[in-house]
C-alpha cells in the first residue's frame, strides 16, 4: 500500500467514526458503548473503502465490510454482555448506498429509464450484499443451524 492510500484509508476511518457515531447517538446507544460502536463501524467503513481502492466491486466490498462488522460486533458484544445490534446497526447504516438510489430516482424522473435501472440495480446489489454479510456473520456465530444463535440467550432457555 502506498503512503497516499494509507492516508486515504485513515481519512475514511475518521469519516466512518463520525458517521457511525451520528447514527449511534440518533438511536440512543448507551454512552459507555459509543467507543465500541465507533470502532466497529469505522472498521467496516475502512474495509469497504480499502477493497474498492483495490478494484473490488462495490457489492463485494460491501459484503466483506458487513461480514466484518457482524463478526467483530458479535465478539465485542459477547465480551461486553450487550446485544449485537447495538454495534452492528449503527455500523451498517453508513454503508447503505444512498447516492445510487438517489441517482436512480433522478434518472427515472428525467425519463432516462436505462440509467435509472442501472443505478437501481447497483443500489439493490449493495443492499443485498450488506444483508448477506450480516446474515453470514450470524450463521458463522451459531452453534448449529438448527439452534438459536449463541449470543445472550435469546430464544429457548438453556
Amino acid at each position: 500500500m502506498t503512503h497516499s492510500m494509507l492516508l486515504d484509508v485513515g481519512y475514511h476511518g475518521l469519516l466512518g467514526i463520525v458517521a457511525t457515531l451520528g447514527f449511534a447517538i440518533w438511536f440512543n446507544v448507551p454512552k459507555d458503548a459509543l467507543a465500541r460502536v465507533a470502532a466497529v463501524g469505522s472498521l467496516g467503513y475502512m474495509t469497504r473503502r480499502t477493497m474498492v481502492d483495490l478494484h473490488f466491486s462495490a457489492a463485494s466490498s460491501s459484503f466483506w465490510a458487513a461480514l466484518c462488522i457482524g463478526l467483530v460486533g458479535y465478539f465485542i458484544a459477547r465480551r461486553n454482555d450487550e446485544p449485537r445490534v447495538i454495534l452492528s446497526i449503527p455500523g451498517i447504516i453508513p454503508l447503505v448506498p444512498g447516492i445510487p438510489a438517489y441517482n436512480a430516482l433522478v434518472s427515472f424522473f428525467d425519463g432516462d429509464i436505462s440509467k435509472g435501472l442501472e443505478n437501481a440495480v447497483r443500489a439493490t446489489m449493495i443492499i443485498g450484499a450488506l444483508a448477506a454479510g450480516l446474515i453470514g456473520a450470524r450463521m458463522i456465530t451459531m452453534r448449529r443451524l438448527s439452534e438459536e444463535p449463541i449470543v445472550f440467550g435469546f430464544g429457548r432457555p438453556r
